[in-house]
């Protein structure tokens, strides 16, 4: 559950195992190149002691049926290039999320976004039981909005 593999990309939850290529991938980002692109982050922030908190952040919202973060990895070179999500759980009436997509800027332009976001949904539909997702895009963002 919550795992996928297409073409070129594996998607899942990140593990311990995952921490040398989430520090590596989160400081080699080339320069910011919009107000939505992330910038490196300082050596300070990329601990194993941090990534432990996130794991442990995000195993509890999963668990708590809230928010599903999970990594994207390159098949070939099992680099982390983005992440996808289901956000803003909802069950009711309807069972609805947000998605969310977010590929590394050093990935941009190779299809990865279009290719794990189509695996997020197949995860939210199936693994996640949803009825309804929506893309939760700034109005202002042209690549997020060609993508969705």
């Amino acid at each position: 559950m919550l795992n996928r593999k297409t073409k070129r990309l594996v998607i899942r939850p990140l593990t311990l195992s995952d921490f040398i290529a989430w520090q590596t991938s989160f400081s080699s980002m080339q320069p910011q190149q919009n107000k939505w692109d992330r910038k490196n982050r300082s050596k300070d922030e990329l601990t194993k002691s941090n990534f432990k908190k996130i794991l442990k952040s995000q195993k509890n919202l999963r668990d708590q049926d809230k928010f599903y973060d999970l990594a994207v990895f390159e098949k070939k070179s099992g680099e982390l290039v983005g992440t996808v999500a289901a956000m803003d759980v909802l069950r009711g009436l309807g069972q609805t999320a947000y998605l969310g997509y977010f590929m590394h800027n050093r990935h941009w332009g190779k299809g990865y976004g279009k290719e794990a976001t189509l695996a997020m949904i197949d995860i939210a539909f199936r693994d996640i039981k949803l009825h309804r997702i929506e893309a939760g895009i700034e109005p202002t963002n042209r690549r997020s909005i060609l993508l969705a």
